[in-house]
């Protein structure tokens, strides 16, 4: 789960089928995809990046390394689902 001020690792708690993504939609939750889903967003996190996106011109990877680094300063690789992108 993403957040404007942590990502964090959370359990399978949403019922299984096709209509997962209701059950985020229901709970503030915005789903990064609609089938396979591993990451969601707030509807904070992703209000906060719109308006950092139009004030700053900032890029969705520098917001994203934002809010790893706002999660972790110290050990921004602990993070759980900061995998590189470019791997």
């Amino acid at each position: 789960m993403v957040r404007v001020n942590s990502i964090e690792r959370c359990g399978p708690n949403a019922p299984k089928g096709n209509e997962r993504y209701v059950h985020y939609l229901q709970m503030g939750l915005f789903p990064a995809s609609l089938q396979n889903i591993k990451t969601v967003f707030t509807f904070g996190v992703l209000d906060d990046f719109r308006m950092d996106n139009l004030e700053c011109k900032t890029a969705a990877l520098n917001y994203w390394h934002k809010i790893v680094r706002v999660t972790s300063n110290e050990f921004p690789k602990s993070v759980p689902v900061s995998v590189p992108l470019y791997a």
